[in-house]
């Protein structure tokens, strides 16, 4: 039997039972909106019956998935939208995987392993661009992946950033990234003060959708607790047709020459 509990709203019902769920709220024929059901249950793991996990600070957020920029096909790439994170949440947000499901706490993205990722804050985490950012954990049972729109037979690179969540993970520290039928290992190699690298992956397309995918090569822990998993983190991914990238290097290449040459005539008036 599950027991029912008074929601803290009056459109929200919570019971205990023996799965755990989130529900989305729809109209019905009369155009009011119905009442959802979150469900939370204890699977039952513990060798002694009488004591289980704890819950508690429950949050509702509504996601939306942002449309793809015009220069990127990646949706979400730099995973700023994504759940709700508390203020408090030193130790991130864990995503399990949305394989075979139709909604995706990481708008945009897939986790497709058996093992979760660390959704992670510049609060508490050293995150490379903005304000969130994925930490990749469990090596090869940890996976995010993305299908993106591609033009067959054209080229395209992957870009990203890869670095350090700064939590005492030990080294070393190296993603896996795939595009299509290429795969290629990038270490976490700082340089100076540096906690991110840059990381590019070229690959030609061929269909009109190529999965893009990253995982951590090792099981890496932290130094202060050896029972904790961390790894590399991942950010600000971007899929961009190679044309794109010469024409940009070219606007820039031509910019700086420019200067240059004003530079130069202006130094030869004045002088």
């Amino acid at each position: 039997m599950c027991r029912w509990a008074p929601a803290p709203r009056p459109r929200w019902t919570f019971r205990l039972c023996t799965a755990c769920w989130a529900g989305t709220p729809t109209r019905g024929r009369s155009g009011r909106r119905r009442r959802a059901e979150l469900g939370f249950g204890n699977p039952g793991m513990e060798d002694d019956p009488t004591c289980g996990p704890i819950l508690d600070n429950v949050a509702v957020k509504k996601l939306f998935t942002p449309e793809p920029a015009q220069d990127n096909a990646v949706t979400n790439g730099d995973f700023e939208e994504g759940p709700w994170m508390f203020a408090d949440a030193a130790l991130g947000v864990l995503l399990p995987t949305n394989l075979g499901q139709d909604v995706s706490s990481l708008p945009g993205w897939i986790v497709e392993s058996d093992r979760a990722v660390r959704y992670v804050d510049s609060d508490h985490y050293t995150v490379p661009q903005g304000k969130r950012a994925v930490e990749l954990l469990s090596g090869k049972e940890g996976v995010i992946s993305q299908m993106v729109a591609t033009a067959p037979e054209k080229q395209y690179s992957l870009a990203f950033t890869v670095g350090s969540a700064g939590d005492s993970c030990q080294a070393p520290l190296a993603v896996m990234a795939f595009a299509g039928d290429q795969a290629q290992n990038f270490h976490y190699s700082p340089a100076g003060n540096a906690t991110h690298v840059p990381a590019n992956l070229t690959f030609t397309a061929q269909a009109e959708r190529t999965r893009v995918a990253f995982y951590s090569i090792y099981y890496n822990t932290r130094s202060d607790d050896r029972s904790s998993l961390c790894g590399p983190v991942v950010d600000d991914v971007k899929v961009v047709a190679v044309s794109s990238v010469a024409g940009l290097a070219a606007v820039q290449f031509g910019l700086v020459k420019f200067f240059l040459v004003a530079f130069t005539v202006v130094s030869l008036v004045l002088g």
